[in-house]
């Protein structure tokens, strides 16, 4: 069994992450049952680490426009990519199927 500090040292989504800001999650805010999940970043900005702790029932994980205005060209599960598409109200991701019920945790990557 591996301890807190081994768990978050194995999930770079958490270890030396900051709070997503093309995603942002209010302080103390609870999700809600429609909420997909909350987002960090790598601490310089290349990669958003999408933490989806609702998963979609149809497999598509749709996002909004981004708050700070980022484009992404990329998105991975696990080092596989997905299907990522940009749509008028922001981005639409195609889910893996071996998901992580807890906390599937999709990297998308910053145009740069």
């Amino acid at each position: 069994m591996l301890s807190l500090g081994e768990l978050l040292h194995a999930h770079e989504g958490i270890y030396k992450t900051v709070p997503g800001k093309a995603y942002p999650t209010s302080p103390n805010a609870l999700l809600g049952s429609d909420d997909w999940g909350v987002s960090t970043e790598s601490p310089d900005g290349s990669i958003v680490y999408l933490h989806v702790l609702n998963l979609p029932k149809d497999g598509v994980l749709r996002l909004g426009v981004p708050a700070d205005g980022t484009r992404f060209d990329a998105a991975e599960y696990n080092g596989c990519p997905l299907v990522l598409t940009a749509v008028e109200d922001g981005y639409t991701v195609v889910m893996p199927q071996d998901c992580d019920r807890m906390d599937t945790v999709i990297r998308l990557y910053r145009c740069v």
